[in-house]
């Protein structure tokens, strides 16, 4: 399928999502060049440019959309400062919920007082 059409074309965000109940269906329709950016943009390829700021990393252990490989490969390629936290085992959504989002806004909290 060719994403690519023109700027101003949309198409609705959910029908390139794997279908679940958790999905807003009514989320803002997006443009072909949106999504294609979307598609193709690698974090792990720009993460090193975010210094001298800094990045905080929060990982899930059994996390299947972000895996935790994935994020410590960003961690290892970005430069300080950084900092990399990993909730053992929960998964992706779980961190949403408490105790774990208390946990992460907590450690937010502390990384930005102390940077």
């Amino acid at each position: 399928m060719e994403l690519r059409k023109t700027n101003i074309e949309t198409v609705p965000i959910n029908e390139y999502c794997v279908k679940s109940d958790s999905l807003d269906t009514n989320v803002p329709r997006q443009t072909y060049e949106t999504i294609e950016h979307g598609i193709t943009f690698r974090p792990i390829d720009t993460v090193h440019r975010i210094s001298p700021r800094p990045i905080l990393f929060i990982g899930a252990e059994k996390d299947s959309v972000t895996p935790t490989n994935g994020i410590e490969a960003m961690y290892t390629k970005a430069v300080e400062p950084k900092k990399y936290e990993v909730f053992g085992g929960i998964g992706h959504y779980e961190v949403y919920e408490e105790p774990h989002v208390s946990r992460m806004i907590k450690l937010t909290d502390d990384w930005i007082k102390i940077t």
